[in-house]
């Protein structure tokens, strides 16, 4: 007798990937997404490597795109592997006015001209076109961990087919085990575990100015104890609305396990500790990432939140 399918052939076990794993460790996501004051983000059709953007890009552009604050990314139409005129969008976080810039290029050296070092610090260039369609990227790296692919593909239907926001996907933007993993530019916001009504639901909230807190990894121009604190702030004030945060001073311990956050929404201030523990229950083995080691995984957990006073 066959334990596989009734014609006797064998059954492959199901993949059991990390995602799921976090998913069902219950996991925290909020603090949890990486650093970046300004994205670059270049088309390219694919295949991606694990590596992309590295072994697509030349290295004197990834060297050039790749300064301190910067996430450099590749990005394809949905569904889409051709590209006739490539184009590049560059993207600032700044809480102080963030914005998008596209632009169209011949060859990948004509990258090399773009200032990325003045979108780290918030100033807009005078090259390249305003874009004010919110950009909508959803990971589907595959090669880099197949949890992007299986659960960030299933999204780009419903999303494509909406003409309020301009949806790409994309190669790795951290976060892997959270997947479906979604970037919203231009303020850098990172959502994960989302699925069709979730993440029709985050979309209609952005486009409306608003933050939907359950599913928000975090912004990308603050800090991981930042991220936290504003989430914390989120959940403790009621607070819906995008903009209006501003990092005022971050203490973090010397084994890097705990902070103090002092964070104000417009006229209030906070006082945020969040405390880094690893996660119960995480395997020590398991890893999705190619070519990756299995890293420990843990997660930033608010402690408390003070209101302060206003002025």
């Amino acid at each position: 007798m066959s334990d596989g399918q009734p014609d006797g052939t064998s059954r492959r076990p199901r993949r059991v990937g990390c995602a799921l794993i976090s998913r069902d460790l219950d996991e925290p996501m909020a603090g949890a997404a990486g650093r970046a004051d300004a994205w670059a983000l270049v088309e390219h059709p694919g295949p991606w490597p694990s590596e992309a953007p590295e072994g697509i890009l030349p290295d004197a552009v990834l060297e050039h795109l790749g300064q301190p604050g910067v996430r450099v990314v590749l990005i394809r139409r949905p569904r889409s592997r051709t590209v006739t005129r490539p184009v590049c969008f560059l993207a600032s976080t700044h809480p102080d006015g963030p914005w998008v810039r596209r632009f169209e290029i011949e060859t990948y050296d004509d990258l090399l001209t773009l200032d990325v070092v003045t979108a780290v610090v918030g100033d807009r260039p005078t090259a390249g076109e305003p874009h004010d369609l919110p950009l909508v990227l959803v990971c589907t790296h595959g090669r880099r961990d197949v949890c992007c692919a299986e659960l960030g593909r299933p999204l780009l239907p419903g999303m494509s087919a909406r003409d309020d926001v301009d949806v790409w996907e994309c190669t790795h933007v951290g976060g892997d085990r959270f997947a479906a993993n979604v970037v919203l530019l231009p303020h850098g916001l990172h959502y994960s575990r989302l699925v069709d009504e979730t993440a029709a639901e985050v979309l209609d909230a952005y486009v409306d100015g608003r933050v939907v807190s359950e599913h928000l990894r975090g912004r990308s121009a603050f800090s991981q104890p930042a991220q936290v604190a504003e989430h914390a702030v989120r959940q403790y004030a009621g607070i819906t609305e995008i903009d209006g945060f501003r990092v005022l001073a971050e203490r973090l311990s010397e084994d890097g396990t705990s902070a103090r956050v002092e964070i104000r929404h417009r006229s209030t201030t906070f006082v945020v500790c969040a405390e880094r523990r690893p996660t119960p229950g995480a395997p020590e083995t398991h890893a999705c990432v190619r070519g990756v080691e299995p890293a420990r995984w843990s997660s930033w957990r608010a402690t408390s939140v003070e209101e302060i006073g206003g002025c």
